[in-house]
């Protein structure tokens, strides 16, 4: 389903590595696949090991292995190449693993759609094990909170999305008679041309516009005046600052 020849670009974040194929949608067995895939490699404890080219033969160099082409430009001293035993020459980026065992396992943590590539999110190592781990921890606590096991998750929270939803409806159905009958009375008995004055508090415009309608259809010559308290504007949310991403482009 998908080779290394496919990828567009990568990045390295504190978070993740993600890795931007020129593929469509993964599906989940396309996903597991992969994770199979490359656990099977980490398992196999191929050998990583460090290559250097002479930017002179740099033209010449052959492998079935690289992807792309090496620079000819002579704007290196050095070419720095790392070599994973029968499965991929690429450009040395920095520190590499002796053998894929080191990477101990490998993770997919979300795949997104992104300018018309597919871009693949995915952790090794401790982070994948503190990833995995953080997961079992939330499987746990959603498992007390919606007293339902892991296999029943999914379809206890889509009820509950159901019941919040029908339960929204009715809620706004019931403000909107209570709105209406509130402002009927308001102008019920008064003459053409009234000022009414209404504060309502803990309220909303939505709900005072419903007011004014009805009042308005009885009384098309009133002069409302209609108010409600200011609701206190959302706490903002303290700001980290993370480490800048990595990023590279596939030649």
């Amino acid at each position: 389903m998908c080779c290394v020849r496919c990828q567009v670009s990568w990045e390295l974040s504190a978070r993740y590595v993600s890795v931007d194929l020129a593929i469509g949608e993964l599906t989940v067995d396309d996903i597991r696949n992969i994770e199979k895939r490359a656990n099977d490699c980490i398992r196999n404890r191929s050998k990583v090991w460090l290559r250097t080219v002479d930017p002179r033969d740099a033209a010449a160099f052959e492998s079935p292995l690289l992807r792309g082409k090496l620079p000819t430009d002579g704007s290196r001293s050095v070419i720095r190449l790392v070599e994973i035993e029968d499965l991929d020459v690429n450009a040395c980026g920095g520190t590499h693993v002796k053998n894929t065992s080191e990477l101990q396992l490998m993770t997919i943590a979300k795949v997104e759609k992104d300018k018309g590539n597919t871009r693949v999110f995915f952790l090794t190592g401790d982070r994948a094990l503190q990833w995995m781990s953080a997961a079992l921890t939330r499987e746990a606590e959603l498992t007390s909170v919606l007293a339902a096991s892991p296999a029943e998750h999914v379809t206890r929270v889509e009820t509950l999305c159901a019941d919040k939803k029908e339960s929204t409806k009715k809620i706004k159905s019931l403000n909107d008679e209570l709105a209406t009958l509130i402002g009927q009375r308001l102008v019920e008995g008064k003459e053409p041309g009234a000022a009414v004055v209404y504060h309502k508090s803990e309220s909303t415009v939505p709900f005072l516009q419903v007011m004014a309608d009805a009042a308005l259809a009885l009384l098309p010559d009133a002069c409302l005046f209609l108010s409600t308290d200011d609701a206190p504007p959302p706490p903002r949310r303290a700001r980290t600052r993370q480490r800048s991403p990595i990023r590279g482009r596939s030649s």
